[in-house]
């Protein structure tokens, strides 16, 4: 091998390695994007339940502003005010015949939610699917008794 052929050898390499690097690069950056707010997230905390979803949505309910809890089999969100819809969440500020104008925070594959009413405004979300909707909303109105909060 000559000298020009060793320096050749040695500039493709390192090209190759400066394009490894930026593919890697650039899929975690797609990776991030696309997979930023994937989830919502519940943070049961003394003061009250927060609700974190995607975009930065979300809310918090302090205990001392819950009025009424309940769950609703088969909700009719209605439409976004201020809010969004995407493959899977719906969240922002919502209205409908039922509720009026409420914040949502809700899973798209599930119709099932826990809707509280409290001294501020009417807030909406789910969990998953029915049966983890279900058990949040058991541990809810569990915890709520344990604070001694009516519901």
């Amino acid at each position: 091998m000559n000298e020009d052929t060793k320096i050749d050898s040695k500039k493709t390499a390192k090209i190759l390695n400066v394009a490894i690097i930026a593919v890697i690069i650039i899929a975690g950056i797609i990776y991030a994007l696309f997979t930023e707010g994937d989830n919502i997230v519940f943070d049961i905390s003394e003061e009250g339940i927060n609700i974190s979803g995607p975009e930065n949505s979300g809310f918090s309910i302090p205990y001392s502003y819950i009025i009424s809890i309940e769950e609703n089999e088969n909700a009719q969100y209605g439409n976004a005010v201020d809010g969004n819809e995407d493959q899977k969440f719906r969240y922002g500020l919502w209205k409908n015949e039922e509720w009026g104008t409420y914040k949502l925070c809700a899973s798209v594959k599930n119709t099932k939610c826990i809707v509280v009413t409290a001294t501020d405004d009417i807030y909406v979300f789910n969990y998953g699917n029915a049966a983890e909707t279900d058990e949040l909303y058991t541990n809810i109105i569990e915890l709520l008794s344990s604070v001694k909060i009516d519901n």
